[in-house]
């Protein structure tokens, strides 16, 4: 591809991700208490969305910022507010000041379930707004939600529960689902409490951002692998990332040589499994690789491989660039109606769609690495770690 030619179709596609966030109806804009909030997929065969997700609402948050930082736009600032402003309602109405997980479309009910993960993305969301408007609000609530996960979800060795039952009154722990009990990936929270840290000069957030990621480190294999099913030692790609972009958040932050070198060998070990298409594993499993992909595991080592070049110089030994950015150009879809077209589909098989899913989180984090890579083609470079999707 000429070069002037590729910054000219990687700015479009920017563009178009860009359009489709605002305009496709995947935050929704209903006139109900969920406006505001990121949906988790849009299915193209039953026309529906199945349900609405806190995590993505923090991310949309970062990512609205983000993108306005880029190229600023009024509406993007407008939909980071009405993001808040959802988040800001389940906190409210929480007893514990952090937020429920998911609002389900077809039972119009919430899952009555508080995510560590979930509620230190928000954090990190409120933070970066609060950073933009200055608004106390959004700094008030962000303080809760860190004071929830420090004081109600770190045990002492620095390691987070994973979930929190609240009409049980029960710490959930289900060694089955990654997402489900303490793994490495809870280091990524580090990045909301640190941003915070910042803010308010509170010396435990630091301290506790600084202990989960030691004890992900300690989980490290030494060929970079965190496993992120402990009992069996099997890793979901998904997490590993995770873990490793929040050491090198970290590790930027503070100078921090041996969690730099844990995100490198993190990101060197999964760049080691690149398949012949460009895209990465989704799974490893008793020793393997899974034959399958998705589109997270895809975005996310590239975000890890730009990043590391941009900030530290890194090269790595594994890995073609170019064949894993044409791999995610491939995931958008390019033909239905409003709601899907310029999308991006969660998972494919070489060229054919496997799940009828136009993924809402999937664009948050794709924008990102695309609006890296068009600046590295330019030449000019300006990323603010604070708003790491």
């Amino acid at each position: 591809m000429h070069r002037n030619n590729e910054k000219s179709k990687i700015y479009k596609i920017i563009c178009e991700l860009k359009n489709w966030l605002l305009n496709s109806g995947i935050q929704s804009m209903d006139d109900d208490f969920t406006k505001g909030s990121m949906r988790i997929y849009y299915n193209f065969k039953t026309d529906s969305y199945a349900f609405a997700y806190s995590e993505l609402t923090g991310y949309a948050i970062t990512s609205f910022l983000y993108i306005n930082e880029f190229e600023p736009d009024p509406l993007l600032i407008e939909r980071a507010k009405l993001a808040a402003d959802y988040i800001i309602n389940l906190a409210e109405k929480n007893i514990y000041g952090a937020i429920d997980d998911r609002f389900f479309y077809d039972s119009k009910t919430m899952r009555p379930w508080l995510f560590s993960f979930d509620n230190g993305i928000c954090l990190n969301g409120l933070v970066n707004l609060y950073r933009y408007t200055n608004e106390k609000k959004y700094l008030e609530i962000a303080e809760k939600i860190a004071n929830w996960l420090i004081n109600n979800m770190q045990k002492p060795d620095g390691s987070f529960h994973a979930a929190y039952d609240y009409e049980k009154g029960k710490i959930i722990e289900d060694i089955s689902a990654w997402s489900l009990h303490s793994e490495p990936h809870h280091a990524k929270i580090a990045i909301g409490l640190l941003n915070l840290y910042e803010i308010t000069k509170n010396s435990l957030l630091k301290e506790k951002a600084l202990k989960i990621c030691d004890w992900a480190l300690k989980k490290q294999q030494n060929n970079g692998r965190f496993p992120t099913f402990q009992k069996i030692e099997n890793t979901q790609v998904h997490a590993h990332l995770y873990a490793a972009e929040a050491l090198l958040y970290t590790g930027l932050k503070y100078q921090n040589k041996q969690y730099l070198k844990s995100s490198q060998k993190a990101t060197e070990w999964i760049l080691s499994l690149q398949f012949q298409n460009g895209a990465f594993p989704r799974q490893f499993i008793d020793g393997k690789v899974i034959p399958e992909e998705s589109i997270y595991e895809l975005i996310q080592t590239l975000r890890l491989w730009l990043l590391h070049d941009l900030f530290t110089g890194y090269k790595f030994e594994n890995g073609d660039l170019n064949r894993a950015i044409k791999r995610l150009l491939q995931y958008q879809c390019r033909k239905g109606n409003p709601k899907m077209k310029n999308g991006l589909y969660f998972q494919m098989k070489e060229n054919e769609i496997t799940l009828p899913h136009i993924n809402g989180g999937a664009p948050l984090a794709a924008i990102q690495v695309l609006i890296i890579y068009y600046q590295k083609l330019f030449n000019k470079f300006n990323f603010d770690l604070n708003l790491f999707i």
